[in-house]
């Protein structure tokens, strides 16, 4: 009975409303008034969307804490919640952070391809307004660089190009990378930032 009522609220979501932002349409045609919405009223954030803006942090804390197996777990529901909030502010966060950790994890666990495979994966982020401004968390990109990963950590850069305002520094460690000089990725600081903010009268 119990399977019966889930696969009836399963056909009955796939039956939402057009507007749902959980149906297959332009995310700026749903429907506001919803969890699935960019960045939904405090009326309308149920415990699955409190879940997924919780799980940066939970992730952080159990891989400082060594727990590879917490994190792999959290990592993964960060991806398939992203896939359910795929409209939400912290989509593209979710895709590149989940697969960071994913692959920092791989990198403990002394599987070079495997985090190079989820480097990779996290490139696929379509970006987010955090990405936009102050750049990618960069630590995995380091880590296979040091493990002579360049091609792979060259084409990781060149798409965070295309959604991380940087002016023009990937284009100068992707240089240094193609003349084999050992670099080091950092994102900009803050006092970096307000100035370039400052310069472009963001403020």
């Amino acid at each position: 009975m119990c399977r019966i009522i889930i696969i009836c609220s399963i056909l009955f979501m796939a039956t939402a409303s057009a507007n749902d932002c959980t149906m297959n349409i332009e995310c700026g045609k749903c429907d506001r008034k919803s969890e699935f919405a960019w960045n939904p009223d405090t009326s309308f954030i149920t415990d699955q969307l409190a879940y997924f803006y919780q799980l940066p942090e939970l992730i952080e804390a159990h891989y400082q804490q060594g727990n590879i197996n917490a994190v792999d777990k959290y990592a993964n529901d960060y991806l398939d919640l992203a896939l359910a909030y795929r409209c939400n502010w912290n989509h593209g966060n979710a895709i590149h952070e989940a697969n960071r950790y994913l692959g920092l994890i791989s990198l403990r666990k002394n599987d070079i391809d495997k985090a190079t495979i989820y480097l990779l994966r996290a490139s696929k982020t379509p970006g987010s307004m955090q990405i936009g401004a102050f750049g990618p968390e960069l630590d995995l990109a380091n880590l296979l660089l040091e493990k002579g990963k360049h091609a792979e950590v060259i084409e990781y850069l060149s798409k965070m190009d295309l959604i991380w305002d940087n002016d023009q520094q990937i284009n100068k460690w992707i240089s240094k990378i193609e003349e084999d000089k050992k670099i080091t990725l950092q994102r900009p600081s803050e006092a970096q930032l307000q100035q370039r903010f400052a310069s472009k009268n963001i403020f």
